[in-house]
């Protein structure tokens, strides 16, 4: 639980935190280690710690409510142990360098911003590809684009995302599933995997556990291409949660949209070009077949890190969608979408993904060396 030198760790209840308060500093003191700067959600826990080795925000205990400080970069609310976003303001000139430093700023290595900051990247992609310097004048379309971005950013503040994924009243879970979306379109491509809960009441409840949305490459690809690309990601995200998360997870299965990605994945025996064989190894390599699913695009959460989110009145289910996961997910799952059952198989030559070029070569005769010939011979 020690990320470099900060340690972050959840018990279930006060007596489990009692017991860690104690027993911890005394082990990491045979090593020599003082472990200070203590900081939680729970009033009680703060006041057995000494007032020198609180974190400096929650020295006194004589206030409301507890702080909001940070933990790993990320805004906490201890009070109402939730994730928050901070915008900051730190953008001093309109330029590539400076939009570039205030995107990177917000700041979520979960991945929680992740559609909303795609449509940031856009813009810098372009100015990327028509060659923009970082301290040159960005063209005045782009620049009303960006403003218009950051004008709706600081929405973001307003969202609060829980730090527990097992929600208040929650009885004892039964089940817990990983269920991982994929997506890909002309503008980018994304994933998002959610945590599905069900106790033993039947209750459902599915929160995110991680988001990522790319920019799609500057050089030119086809959609199935970049499906297949993204499905890698997921199996890859898919791996890393369940690597550190400590919830026994009984089952993961995996969402896509294309149904070219279905196909491929379901072909255990066909030899496929370089490109399909490098990624369908990854694939197969982190998951089985059986364990991907068709899901339409109005029900894929991932589209929302292909395309983006727009912070408007209007984005108000996208972005339920996003941190919630899919509607279907909270139903039983006789009520989930079927499958299809009659997928052909497909061609070991990739000729889907492949986008088809036309060629034409000109040959031009050379008149002069003709001429020149001509006239040795004559001589």
């Amino acid at each position: 639980n020690f990320y470099v030198d900060d340690c972050l760790k959840s018990v279930a209840s006060v007596e489990e935190a009692k017991e860690l308060v104690k027993l911890l500093p005394e082990m990491l003191g045979k090593g020599g280690l003082h472990l200070t700067k203590w900081i939680s959600n729970c009033w009680e826990i703060l006041a057995l710690i000494p007032e020198a080795e609180r974190a400096s925000s929650v020295m006194n205990l004589d206030m409301e409510n507890l702080p909001i400080d940070r933990a790993l970069g990320i805004q906490w609310d201890v009070e109402k142990d939730a994730f928050n976003f901070r915008i900051g303001d730190r953008l001093k000139k309109e330029t590539h360098r400076e939009m570039l430093s205030f995107v990177a700023s917000v700041y979520g290595p979960l991945g929680f911003a992740a559609p909303f900051v795609l449509l940031a990247k856009r813009i810098l992609q372009e100015l990327c590809r028509v060659g923009y310097g970082w301290d040159e004048k960005v063209p005045e379309d782009q620049l009303s684009n960006w403003r218009e971005w950051r004008k709706k950013l600081p929405t973001l503040m307003t969202l609060a995302i829980p730090r527990c994924y097992k929600p208040t009243g929650f009885s004892q879970i039964q089940t817990v599933e990983l269920h991982n979306f994929s997506d890909a379109s002309l503008g980018g491509f994304g994933v998002a995997s959610y945590l599905r809960l069900i106790d033993t009441n039947g209750r459902i409840h599915c929160s995110l556990l991680m988001g990522k949305s790319r920019v799609t490459p500057l050089k030119a690809t086809t959609v199935p291409r970049l499906e297949l690309t993204t499905a890698t990601v997921a199996v890859k995200v898919s791996r890393q949660i369940q690597d550190e998360i400590q919830l026994p997870i009984q089952r993961t299965l995996f969402w896509t949209d294309s149904t070219i990605v279905i196909q491929y994945i379901r072909n255990m025996a066909t030899r496929f070009q370089t490109f399909i064989s490098n990624r369908l190894q990854i694939i197969h390599d982190a998951s089985s077949p059986s364990q991907w699913y068709h899901v339409s695009s109005e029900f894929n959460p991932a589209d929302h890190a292909s395309r983006g989110i727009k912070l408007d009145g209007s984005n108000e289910a996208a972005i339920t969608t996003w941190f919630h996961g899919a509607a279907f997910l909270w139903q039983p799952e006789s009520e989930w979408p079927g499958q299809p059952t009659d997928l052909p198989e497909i061609d070991r030559d990739d000729k889907v993904l492949r986008r088809k070029v036309q060629a034409t070569t000109i040959t031009q005769c050379n008149t002069m060396g003709t001429d020149v010939w001509s006239r040795l011979l004559h001589q």
